[in-house]
């Protein structure tokens, strides 16, 4: 299968439901909302740990929680420590601010 051939695939976990093609780049929003709900949920989280989430509990892949995860510091919708710098698998997030 591959991006042209039309098929869509729905996360079970997506509250939305949202319809997500096959794609080297997915739409990250469906992940960012799980992502968020997964931080609220535990409160703080390493990057490894929600990449492990990603791969276990959603249809990305671990590689694409970076993506979804860089969008919402940017957003102010989670912190991190360290700062500054791009975001490593030991880089702490927090929800909310």
């Amino acid at each position: 299968m591959d991006e042209f051939a039309g098929i869509r695939y729905r996360d079970p976990g997506d509250a939305e439901g949202t319809l997500v093609d096959i794609s080297l780049t997915p739409p990250l929003l469906p992940l960012r909302r799980a992502l968020l709900a997964e931080l609220a949920r535990r409160g703080t989280g390493t990057v490894a740990e929600l990449q492990r989430f990603t791969l276990l509990e959603t249809i990305y892949r671990p590689e694409d929680a970076v993506g979804a995860l860089t969008a919402a510091v940017a957003a102010g919708q989670i912190t991190r420590q360290p700062e500054k710098g791009r975001l490593s698998p030991r880089t702490v997030l927090s929800a909310g601010r």
